[in-house]
């Protein structure tokens, strides 16, 4: 047994069943433990994003900043906000492909909470960046927001189609078994069949405020992969979730 699912475990007996967000914000970020503090993209990794996978990605993301900059009149200093970097393979590859005078205009940030995974973007990046905990020490400013692949890691709250109702999804314990519990609720159904799933993000409206406060002037750049509704739900009925066997 992780011990992360020894943490669930811990919640559930103390706290009872717990909704699907909160299975997933211990999970993925549980301080010490969670998926997100010992993991990153990589070579070595469970998963790869496109900055890991060639330095064409960050080599085309450093051509956009620099059209963002050249559109603002080229102010002397442009900060770049990065957050989830990873391994930081994206800001590596876009600085070491700039020159002249954009180059020395940019100032590249990058917002880590988790000590891990900062301390290998530190070692990877050097005198290259500077570093933050959380938004909210971040000094508005003239740049860009960066955020790859962060908004589909959100925690997510799970539901399934009943025959006169929604459920939504919990997690207990059966006879020390995780198991799922489905309690009706009142959230909104989208045209699919019973049986089917669905997820809602509640985080994304608070993080896309509290992200564009950080940018005084200039951009948000959020790049991530997916679909519209209903189109998102009708092309993957079981629910779009993905895991990984750690």
């Amino acid at each position: 047994m992780t011990a992360a699912e020894q943490r669930v475990r811990e919640t559930i007996i103390k706290h009872g069943p717990i909704r699907f967000d909160t299975l997933m914000t211990l999970a993925l970020y549980e301080p010490e433990i969670g998926y997100y503090q010992t993991h990153m993209p990589g070579q070595d990794s469970d998963y790869q994003t496109s900055p890991t996978l060639t330095p064409w990605f960050g080599r085309l993301i450093a051509r956009r900043l620099e059209q963002m900059w050249q559109q603002i009149e080229s102010p002397d200093r442009f900060d770049v906000i990065e957050i989830g970097a990873g391994n930081a393979a994206l800001a590596e590859s876009a600085m070491d492909s700039l020159d002249g005078a954009f180059r020395e205009a940019l100032r590249w940030t990058f917002v880590e909470p988790f000590d891990p995974i900062r301390s290998a973007q530190v070692e990877r990046m050097g005198a290259d960046g500077t570093w933050v905990l959380t938004l909210e020490e971040i000094e508005p400013s003239t740049g860009c927001l960066l955020a790859n692949e962060v908004l589909d890691n959100f925690p997510v709250r799970s539901f399934e189609i009943g025959i006169d109702t929604t459920f939504e999804i919990y997690i207990g314990l059966d006879d020390d078994r995780l198991v799922e519990i489905l309690e009706p609720c009142d959230v909104a159904r989208p045209e699919l069949e019973v049986g089917d799933r669905f997820e809602i993000n509640d985080h994304v409206d608070d993080w896309c405020k509290r992200a564009a406060a950080a940018i005084q002037h200039g951009f948000m750049l959020v790049i991530d992969y997916g679909d519209e509704e209903p189109a998102l739900f009708t092309r993957r009925p079981a629910g779009t979730i993905v895991t990984y066997s750690q």
